[in-house]
């Protein structure tokens, strides 16, 4: 989880959202435990309460567990009313249909209603003038997409793309 790696600094707050088994959260704990940086608040949420556990249970065998606040909700429900964060990562949304799908066909893909309801409150969930939101995905139908949010949404994007594994980093931010 290199992209994000030179840019945690104390008193940030960091959400993996749609965690699974929790490591991005885990490992940024482990991060700032190694490196002395304090007042991080992390925060793992997933809509499946096995997910949660399982996230729980891996930072936990790490050591950190008691670093992670763990919440059980769908999307960013697990987000707190007021509440906003400097980073939120999502890896790999788990959408299969393409945009031309959608537009041509005008099908009701509920991948993507549940994906663009999340997207349409990224932005209120982002701290202001420096927070970001991070996707990592795999093929280029991501950056379809994440223009098509950033437009839709009022958002900036910016991708960067690793060679090694096919992956691209999107971020998307507010506009200043």
């Amino acid at each position: 989880v290199p992209y994000v790696k030179g840019e945690i600094r104390p008193g940030m707050r960091i959400l993996e959202l749609g965690c699974g088994p929790g490591l991005f959260a885990a490992w940024v704990a482990k991060l700032c435990e190694i490196n002395g940086i304090r007042d991080v608040e992390i925060v793992a949420g997933d809509r499946n309460p096995v997910a949660v556990i399982n996230a729980y249970d891996n930072a936990e065998l790490n050591g950190v567990s008691a670093k992670i606040d763990f919440r059980c909700g769908d999307g960013l429900k697990v987000v707190k009313p007021g509440e906003k964060f400097d980073i939120i990562v999502w890896n790999e949304l788990p959408l299969n249909t393409s945009i031309g799908d959608i537009v041509s066909r005008n099908i009701g893909d509920t991948e993507y209603r549940t994906q663009d309801a999340i997207m349409s409150e990224v932005g209120g969930c982002l701290k202001e003038n420096t927070g970001y939101f991070c996707f990592v995905g795999t093929g280029d139908v991501w950056a379809d997409w994440i223009a098509y949010w950033a437009l839709k949404y009022s958002l900036s994007s910016t991708q960067d793309k690793n060679s090694n594994n096919n992956t691209q980093n999107y971020r998307l931010s507010r506009k200043k």
